[in-house]
């Protein structure tokens, strides 16, 4: 169930298996001047059976935008994953990819203008 290369003879290494993190998208929001995003469901994974391993809830995930500036299809990230479990260290973590949103302008207000008359 893991990968292996022979490096030699008699000698044999096992490398860390990749454990994609999945079940998650990314809100449009609208613009903030900020680069945090915000994510909806949830961070899941998928082990070999009977392994003992889960995302680490002592971590709170935060999604970020590529740049804080308006645009579709903005690429994003998601950092602060951990693993943990008895077979943790047998897989590398690898965040959700892939995931993009849209920032829209924020809509502005002109407020407490007043219009002189003017006689032509």
């Amino acid at each position: 169930n893991s990968a292996f290369n022979v490096t030699g003879p008699g000698q044999l290494s096992i490398t860390r298996r990749d454990l994609p993190v999945t079940g998650v998208t990314i809100l449009d929001r609208v613009y903030t001047g900020r680069l945090e995003a915000t994510f909806t469901g949830t961070l899941t994974i998928a082990p070999l059976g009977g392994d003992q391993v889960v995302i680490d809830t002592g971590f709170i995930p935060q999604a970020y935008f590529d740049t804080k500036d308006v645009g579709t299809n903005k690429a994003t990230t998601i950092a602060n994953i951990a693993l943990t479990g008895a077979d943790a260290a047998n897989y590398t973590l690898i965040p959700p990819t892939g995931l993009t949103a849209a920032v829209t302008a924020r809509p502005l207000t002109v407020a407490g203008l007043t219009v002189a008359p003017k006689v032509y």
